[in-house]
């Protein structure tokens, strides 16, 4: 019986948990990449900044976004969307942004092919 009472906790737990109605559903965006050893965390931060104030915040369905840090030189922006198709449009804008490539000149795009992978943890440093 002793035995028998956690799982039936945790089943009656879960079990309570609502789902995610299909009209609260987001689109979460995961975008890590490693920055340049030449580029200061500051520098980083402003030209997110710009990122956000020139660029996403006029982008449809844009709900909001965050940029969190790994360790010194690894970090990924999580952008939250209406939809998918929201998320690729803004994706197919960027190229066009002079905002968005500033911050993109800021990271090291090999490397960052490769950033992100694996199970860790990130400290949020700026929340838009």
């Amino acid at each position: 019986m002793a035995t028998i009472l956690p799982k039936l906790f945790f089943y009656s737990v879960f079990l309570l948990m609502p789902a995610v109605s299909s009209a609260d559903r987001v689109t979460v965006e995961w975008a890590p990449f490693i920055i340049l050893p030449s580029t200061q965390e500051e520098h980083l931060l402003a030209a997110a900044d710009q990122v956000n104030h020139t660029f996403l915040l006029k982008q449809k369905g844009f709900i909001r976004r965050e940029l969190v840090r790994k360790n010194h030189s690894t970090y990924a922006d999580i952008i939250h969307w209406k939809t998918k198709a929201d998320a690729l449009s803004a994706g197919e804008k960027a190229s066009q942004c002079q905002a968005c490539s500033d911050y993109f000149q800021l990271m090291d795009m090999k490397k960052s092919t490769t950033a992100g992978a694996g199970f860790s943890h990130y400290e949020v440093i700026k929340r838009w």
